[in-house]
């Protein structure tokens, strides 16, 4: 149990007005029932920058999506709020829409950018060169069913986020 408050969930939410975004309905039944932070602000043009910056505290310009000429470098190698968390015995997930689980570490899934709904560069997790691969990223990284189950049984991580996928992350 924390001093103030049990779970932090972060939805990560992009290419929209902020305004607009927290009037849907969805969004204003998690705020009723939360804390809604509204004093945040891309740091970088590119999505991964972002992603990497809020869990690493830092803006590594060598983290970017690459192009037809140039590899994408979505490797965090910096300690992340998760060694923190860790540290100090507290939870954390990643519920993540469409991913289709296993640590998967393609750039897309599916493989194939026309179709594509999962994209790492949305997924600060799987960016974690340490989580990688391991045991703990099996646990770690989840699906949006995932989420509705830990739900259901009351067993929401410490610190979470929901990631949704690329239609649905504007």
């Amino acid at each position: 149990k924390g001093k103030w408050f049990d779970s932090i969930g972060i939805i990560m939410s992009e290419n929209e007005d902020f305004w607009l975004t927290t009037q849907q309905p969805a969004y204003q039944e998690l705020i009723a029932k939360g804390v809604l932070a509204t004093n945040y602000f891309g740091l970088s043009h590119v999505s991964e920058q972002n992603y990497a910056a809020i869990i690493t505290g830092v803006l590594d310009p060598n983290i970017y999506r690459g192009d037809a000429g140039t590899p994408a470098n979505l490797n965090i190698t910096y300690p992340t709020i998760l060694d923190q968390l860790k540290a100090n015995g507290l939870t954390y997930k990643q519920y993540t829409e469409n991913y289709p689980g296993g640590c998967y570490l393609a750039d897309m899934y599916p493989d194939n950018p026309s179709t594509a709904l999962y994209y790492k560069r949305h997924s600060p997790f799987n960016m974690i060169s340490a989580l990688r691969g391991t045991p703990e990223c099996l646990s770690a990284i989840g699906t949006y069913d995932d989420f509705a189950n830990d739900v259901a049984k009351g067993t929401l991580p410490n610190y979470f986020w929901i990631i949704p996928n690329d239609l649905h992350n504007t």
